[in-house]
């Protein structure tokens, strides 16, 4: 998270947009961050691209838009635009499976984000099964693409046929089928195998080099080889068909070759990784002048008052109960509803009251009441059971006449009869820790919006102005007269940057996107049941380019709930958030089911032994060795490839904007200030601004139009042409690098 995936991804895609060689692009991504993508796609490539939400395309509003920001269209149309961004959620299922392999046109390159979610079921088990709906579509697509790019800021050191499966997708040589991959892995478990698995081993190298061409010898020197001399003995004898070579190998040759076999596979030729380890040895190196912030994590246990604990108790007891009496048929849906309950309380007493006030309302029978689906949507990485807004309602609706009318309104008074939140006075002392020690602004998470809501108000009455909210409903700034008034998103970040606020209270549902690398604090209110949104959160600030040489992470649990019990065991066994986990990332992605299946349980005794089933795994993973390791098999070299000077800069754009006569006929522009310009072309309605500054663009994007090649307002090569008639200074310039 925050090493540039995007930006990465991003780069590729400009680059084959604007050279044509991409004329129609999917972005597969999971519902959570398509905004995410597409503000990234305007901000920091000048590419505005819908969101299909499953039954409208929706563009981002700009100054230089003259069609519509929204449109209706069938499940027949809406592939066909060039390019779009839709949900891996809604597409991998078997209703819509359809449109993508059969009616929509090939595309020439399709992204996948999140790609570590196309698995198959309980790999590496005894019960391991098939593909999941996600690896199954992407089965089918892998024939319908030119191109194909999986993503992941998951740490994916798990078992290694989950990682075939994905190299799969973008097509190994023969000879790396699945049960040679396993294979090959499974003897270089072995600390000395023998000369006939070592032919097999060099049998794999052949093939991987026939594929991608010869193993460089200075590989063979970072794999051990004491000399150039020695590495190419080394290459020599694995590229031999003849086994005797090989055989005459000494033992710290053949060390040495293990080694450089395990580094010369299909993985290093089709994976690229970046971990902040090694962008600290670039730093280290001298190759980048950017550094990698530490981090220090702290977690803070809060004591419940009596009072406090009681009501707890009491929405344990109704979770579980309420679970039991549920007919089978109801069992999911009641599940689902009464997890809200508890990752609520886990939140805040307010989160508690307005979700039973809600829920009140619909056992009633006087309002649907239905729950924020972006706030509450499971988020168990191993399921295929995704729900979306339709989904939640109907499981609400199903599960409402289980609930009993009495025991909400009972639980509704209990929590009604609470004084302030105890957590709330440790977050005000953790936010003047952390001024005192030079973080003077601080994000501050939580889940849910009702949480949010309450800590802006609690916050204000303490006597903290400087407060600014980021949810689902926008940004939103605390007026002079103490009313709360909606701004954009862009306002928010310009508002933080420019210190105008201490402290961004934030929702999950609405965080992705907000990268301030001059902010050094995050504080987690509350801790989702999946640590990878906790890492998502941290993200936002432990970027390239943070400010600060060490962030702080402060993350509040109520002591004693299961919650604080499971987060306690990682931080304790892994140091979770103090360096990204590889690989237990399986148990992680595995933890939202088993707290579920842990907090159902009605009895006390069961949800001990549960909670404990939950460690003992853990421990397992932790102590599991394995040769399987993906940073050994993609060691990125520290010396980074030669890149060729850009033919076009945006400085050089500048200057064009500021000569008349390069300009088509019928465009003018005014100054307006340092690379800002008023910019009136044939068939605008009214002026707009263009910038040439790549950074007050991504900061003012909702007003400012980039002009560069591929924008909406950029005069086009048969414009440039007609406008330059027996001049070619402007196509030499901007085109030549077509």
């Amino acid at each position: 998270v925050g090493l540039g995936k995007t930006i990465q991804a991003g780069m590729l895609i400009r680059q084959m947009w604007l050279s044509g060689r991409a004329r129609r692009v999917l972005i597969l991504a999971p519902a959570a961050v398509m905004r995410q993508w597409q503000i990234e796609l305007r901000e920091k490539f000048n590419l505005n691209w819908p969101v299909y939400d499953g039954g409208k395309l929706t563009w981002l509003p700009m100054p230089g838009m003259r069609r519509r920001h929204a449109k209706q269209v069938t499940r027949d149309e809406w592939h066909r635009e060039p390019a779009v961004i839709a949900s891996s959620h809604l597409m991998r299922r078997n209703d819509r499976q359809r449109e993508l392999c059969e009616q929509a046109e090939p595309w020439d390159l399709i992204i996948l984000d999140e790609a570590h979610h196309a698995r198959r079921k309980g790999a590496g088990s005894a019960a391991e099964g098939g593909p999941n709906m996600l690896l199954r579509l992407m089965r089918q697509l892998r024939h319908r693409t030119k191109g194909l790019l999986l993503l992941t800021a998951t740490p994916m050191q798990v078992h290694p046929v989950e990682v075939w499966d994905l190299l799969d997708l973008l097509g190994v040589p023969p000879e790396w089928g699945k049960a040679a991959f396993l294979r090959f892995f499974e003897i270089l478990e072995k600390p000395s195998p023998t000369h006939e698995e070592f032919d097999e081993l060099a049998r794999m190298f052949r093939a991987t080099e026939r594929a991608y061409g010869e193993t460089p010898v200075e590989a063979a020197v970072s794999a051990g080889a004491a000399s150039k001399l020695r590495a190419q003995r080394i290459l020599d004898a694995l590229r031999d068909s003849s086994n005797i070579p090989r055989r005459q190998l000494q033992g710290s040759e053949r060390r040495a070759a293990l080694r450089l076999l395990r580094q010369s596979t299909p993985i290093s030729r089709l994976v690229s990784r970046h971990t902040r380890e090694l962008l600290r040895a670039y730093y280290q190196a001298g190759k980048i002048d950017t550094p990698i912030p530490q981090r220090a994590v702290e977690d803070r246990f809060v004591e419940m008052t009596p009072e406090e604990w009681a009501v707890y108790r009491a929405v344990e007891a109704y979770v579980s109960t309420t679970y039991d009496r549920a007919p089978q048929e109801k069992r999911s849906a009641v599940g689902f509803v009464m997890t809200v309950y508890r990752r609520r309380v886990a939140s805040s007493f307010a989160a508690l009251r307005s979700t039973l006030k809600e829920r009140l309302a619909t056992v009633r029978g006087h309002a649907p009441g239905q729950f924020p689906v972006s706030e509450d949507e499971p988020d168990d990485e191993t399921s295929d059971d995704v729900m979306d807004a339709g989904l939640v309602a109907a499981a609400e609706r199903e599960a409402a006449p289980v609930e009993e009318r009495a025991e909400i309104e009972r639980l509704l008074d209990q929590a009604g009869a609470l004084p302030q939140d105890t957590k709330a006075g440790v977050l005000r002392k953790v936010l003047e820790e952390l001024e005192a020690a030079g973080y003077e602004q601080a994000m501050v998470f939580t889940q849910y919006t009702a949480t949010m809501d309450f800590l802006r108000e609690y916050l204000r009455g303490i006597g903290r102005q400087g407060i600014l909210c980021f949810s689902g409903r926008g940004g939103e700034v605390l007026e002079h007269d103490g009313k709360w008034r909606t701004v954009s998103r862009d306002d928010v970040k310009r508002r933080f940057r420019e210190g105008r606020a201490e402290i961004l209270l934030c929702t999950d549902a609405a965080a992705e996107g907000l990268n301030f690398q001059f902010c050094g604090a995050v504080v987690n209110y509350d801790m989702p049941w999946n640590p990878m949104r906790v890492e998502q959160r941290i993200g936002r600030i432990d970027r390239l380019g943070q400010q600060h040489a060490a962030i702080r992470i402060v993350n509040l649990h109520y002591r004693g709930t299961v919650e604080a019990d499971v987060y306690a065991a990682l931080r304790s066994r892994i140091g979770l958030f103090e360096h990204v986990v590889g690989r237990l990332q399986p148990i992680l992605a595995r933890l939202p089911g088993r707290i579920t299946e842990t907090v159902l349980h009605r009895d006390g005794a069961a949800r001990e032994q549960a909670l404990r089933d939950t460690l003992r795994e853990l421990d397992a993973d932790a102590a599991r060795e394995g040769a399987f390791d993906l940073d050994e098999a993609v060691r990125a070299a520290l010396e980074p490839k030669p890149r060729p000077e850009p033919p076009l800069d945006l400085e050089l754009l500048d200057e064009v904007l500021r000569r008349p006569d390069l300009m088509p006929p019928g465009i003018e522009v005014r100054p307006l200030g340092p690379r800002e310009y008023g910019y009136l072309a044939p068939g605008m309605e009214a002026e707009i601004r263009v910038t040439t500054d790549a950074r007050f663009f991504e900061e003012n994007a909702e007003s400012v139009e980039l002009w560069s090649p591929g924008g909406v307002v950029f005069p086009d090569a048969e414009e440039v042409a007609e406008g330059v008639e027996g001049e070619s200074t402007l196509r030499e310039i901007i085109y030549a690098h077509e």
